[in-house]
């Protein structure tokens, strides 16, 4: 009884030692893959139909409740409660009016995290400085000017997005003078604006008009696969994305 009981143990410590196999990812499907793009295309056309038109002078001064128009002759309309007053951030001169500064502030951090591959938790809690553009590859590498000719590179951003990217920055520091925060979320009764993003509000407006919410892990998870597609180089891509080589083939990169 002794012996089968030790040969019996030693089994099951051998079986703890085998290796585990990663399962081998299955490829991706042309109607998968056009299905998954098509949603990332009318998800980035929303984001981009409310930054359009959240304007400054929207914002401010525009009649409530407000109707805001999207491509296709879609509208949204948001109100505004008296009892939704800011008690977090000296924005003064919005008043009842900050959700309509959350909600661009959310679709714009979306688009951040779209074209720069930056996790959400990090991308919220990012400090505004006065940033400073390096050509880099297809676009910029961006860092605080004062350390324009070295030190650390915030981030990297496609070419095309810089202009997009400047005017939310001229948007962000009129509206928001006082804010450290490149995201300023505002926050009510107390509650605190740098907790963890869930894109809450970009999410029910997808329910709203029945598109698919995109949420930032597939976000970056495209950009990453689009970027290998064109570049048909792992090693540079996992540079731009900011992983290792390993990370990249291994989490992010889908077979096609």
């Amino acid at each position: 009884l002794l012996d089968r009981a030790l040969e019996r143990h030693t089994r099951i410590i051998e079986m703890t030692r085998l290796e585990h196999r990663e399962r081998r990812k299955t490829a991706v499907g042309v109607r998968a893959e056009k299905q998954n793009l098509s949603d990332t295309f009318v998800f980035g056309h929303l984001l981009q139909d409310i930054c359009d038109e959240l304007t400054i002078g929207t914002v401010l001064y525009a009649p409530l409740p407000l109707h805001i128009k999207l491509r296709g002759g879609k509208t949204i309309t948001r109100k505004c409660h008296k009892n939704l007053q800011s008690t977090t951030e000296k924005v003064e001169s919005l008043g009842k009016r900050h959700p309509l500064a959350n909600l661009r502030i959310e679709a714009e951090l979306l688009m951040f995290i779209a074209q720069t591959g930056m996790n959400p938790a990090q991308a919220a809690h990012l400090e505004f400085r006065h940033f400073f553009y390096v050509s880099h590859i297809d676009g910029y590498q961006v860092k605080e000017h004062k350390d324009r000719r070295g030190g650390t590179v915030l981030f990297e951003i496609f070419k095309d997005y810089k202009r997009h990217f400047e005017r939310y920055l001229e948007w962000r520091r009129t509206l928001f003078p006082s804010s450290n925060r490149l995201f300023p979320f505002i926050g009510i009764h107390g509650s605190r604006p740098e907790r963890r993003f869930t894109g809450s509000r970009i999410r029910a407006t997808c329910h709203e008009l029945g598109v698919p919410f995109v949420s930032p892990r597939s976000l970056r998870r495209t950009r990453v696969n689009w970027l290998l597609r064109k570049t048909a180089d792992p090693d540079l891509t996992a540079e731009m994305a900011q992983h290792t080589k390993q990370t990249l083939l291994r989490v992010y990169a889908r077979p096609s």
